[in-house]
């Protein structure tokens, strides 16, 4: 017999829930849920970014003390860490990733906008597997750039996995700087100092001086207990193969692969940041180097999008 045969309503099992908050009727959420213990907010109000994930009712993902601060006149909105609430993902981009910098007089900020971005066109079905949420989200600026993504995340019903598939367009009449970076963050107590973390990289470079140690690189994948004054780590991961990272909590019974295609998203980073109070891991696959738009074009890695060119981009996320 089919599951379907036990069930009046197939909400009972899995489906998709339209959600506002108590404080701020204006911030839109879907929360989405299978049948396998899988639950996520995915904020349309934000870009259709990933705020929370549980699977089995375990917090996966890292929220700051900024909370659900909606982006207002009271927001700076060139500020990316005066409303970054982390969550399981947070997109950077579609201009700048990483450091702030100036580039033929233009400003550009960390990580860009993006993510500050409503969605447009958001909606959501089910097909025989998968829960399915479309959106598009626009990153203009009159009588300059006009860049759109266009996201499907498409979750199983039956099993906890996750793949978000990206296509982003110049609309624009002339080529445009283009950068991507996908923020996933994972917190306690999905993340502690017993969990381990692998990545089947062949060579790891730091960052900072400090990343840049050889002690440091030696133990990028080594995570801590909560330390004092511990200062931030970014490791750029480098693959031969496909890029292959696993998350193993053992006293969670609970792992988490991630996957994605190096063909666009050819760079890797790893965010080790074990301070009191700020404890969290990201793992973030990028399209480019995020020490700002002006030393890219210096070291000629600026990437482009023609007028009316497409460049898709895809992550995929498994917990067993």
């Amino acid at each position: 017999m089919s599951y379907k045969d036990y069930l009046s309503n197939e909400n009972q099992l899995f489906g998709v829930r339209e959600i506002r908050l108590d404080r701020d009727l204006t911030q839109k959420l879907l929360y989405v849920y299978n049948a396998s213990g899988l639950s996520l907010l995915i904020n349309e109000s934000r870009n259709n970014d990933i705020s929370e994930l549980k699977v089995r009712g375990n917090n996966i993902s890292y929220l700051s003390n900024v909370d659900y601060t909606f982006l207002n006149k009271e927001v700076d909105s060139s500020n990316f860490l005066s409303s970054f609430l982390a969550g399981f993902l947070t997109t950077a981009g579609l201009v700048n990733i990483g450091s702030d910098s100036v580039y033929n007089g233009k400003e550009y900020h960390l990580h860009g906008n993006i993510s500050k971005m409503p969605t447009r066109n958001s909606n959501f079905y089910m097909d025989e597997d998968s829960i399915v949420i479309k959106s598009e989200t626009h990153e203009a600026a009159a009588l300059s750039y006009d860049l759109v993504l266009n996201r499907e995340i498409r979750i199983k019903k039956f099993s906890n996995e996750i793949l978000i598939t990206d296509k982003v367009k110049n609309l624009g009449n002339k080529k445009e700087i283009h950068n991507i970076l996908y923020h996933f963050n994972f917190g306690y107590p999905f993340i502690n100092e017993n969990t381990v973390l692998k990545i089947n990289s062949t060579s790891i470079r730091g960052r900072t001086e400090l990343a840049d140690k050889k002690e440091e690189i030696e133990t990028c994948l080594k995570l801590l207990k909560p330390q004092e004054d511990y200062e931030e780590r970014c490791f750029y991961h480098h693959f031969d193969d496909k890029p292959d990272i696993e998350v193993i909590n053992n006293d969670l019974k609970l792992n988490m692969k991630m996957s994605f295609d190096n063909s666009t998203l050819k760079n890797f980073i790893e965010w080790k940041l074990m301070a009191k109070n700020s404890y969290v891991l990201g793992l973030e696959p990028c399209s480019n180097e995020i020490d700002g738009i002006a030393k890219l074009a210096k070291e000629n890695k600026l990437k482009y999008l023609k007028p009316g060119e497409e460049v898709k981009y895809q992550v995929s996320i498994k917990f067993n």
